[in-house]
Parts: C-alpha cells; structure tokens; sequence
C-alpha cells in the first residue's frame, strides 16, 4: 500500500501547475490521478443539476434531504482529499504536502497529514509509543 499512495502522490505533486480552480476538487484529483473516482449514487444524484440540488428528496434514492442537508453533504464531499485533523490539503501552504497517512478501515479511509496526526497523537494520553512511533485510533473510525 505504500508504494500505491506514494505513487498518487508524486502524481498529485506534479500536477499541481494544471489544477484548475474552476474545477472541483474530485475532478482535478481524477485529472491528476488519471483515474474516475467512484461516486456514491445519492451523490450523483445531487450534484447532476443546480434544479436537483435544490429539491428537498432525491427521487431514485428516497432519502429525504432539506436545503441545509443538502449544504452539509456538499461541504463533506469538498472535503475530499483534505486532512480530516486541519481539514487543508496543504497545510501552511505547502503545496507539496498532500495528506500521507490513510486510515485502513475501509468504512473509513480518510487521510491525515503526518504532522497533523503526529500532533494529535501526542496530545492524547492513549496513545502509545514504541521507539520513534506512535500508535493510535483513527479520529473518525473510532
């Protein structure tokens, strides 16, 4: 799994001088990666026209969705891609620092920078260290 992720991100580090802003997150990450992103359904659903977005059910879905929640899942869904501790792609301005670090649960699988987690880990009386390593529950996972 290593070599996959430091893979996409060399990939993703390139291609930082063609990220279009006008584009959305998932579709620049799909340019860089050279790959489509699965989308969930209910997903697809909401982002297939602005009319769509603004009903309050998703009709091949049944789930029943007021403006807000709508609002809400599109916020999630730009997250992507982002650390779930700062919630940035680079922190600090760096943009060579993509998040690095991905939870294994595959419910889950969202991404952290090192920095962040490392922070987060020390800040935690649960967490356990082993020489120079730091071993602890994913944020949201668990």
């Amino acid at each position: 799994p290593d070599d996959s992720v430091s893979a996409k991100l060399t990939k993703l580090t390139s291609f930082q001088r063609n990220w279009d802003e006008n584009l959305s997150i998932v579709v620049n990450i799909e340019l860089a990666l050279e790959c489509e992103i699965p989308k969930r359904e209910w997903t697809e659903d909401i982002t297939s026209s602005e009319s769509e977005m603004n009903k309050s059910t998703i009709d091949d879905t049944n789930i029943e969705m007021n403006d807000e929640e709508i609002d809400e899942q599109e916020e999630l869904m730009n997250m992507d891609g982002c650390c779930s501790i700062c919630f940035s792609v680079h922190p600090d301005g760096n943009e060579t620092d993509f998040p690095d670090v991905f939870c294994t649960n595959n419910l889950c699988k969202r991404g952290y920078h090192t920095l962040c987690l490392a922070q987060w880990f020390r800040s935690l009386t649960t967490t356990r260290h082993s020489f120079k390593t730091m071993f602890g529950s994913c944020i949201i996972a668990d």
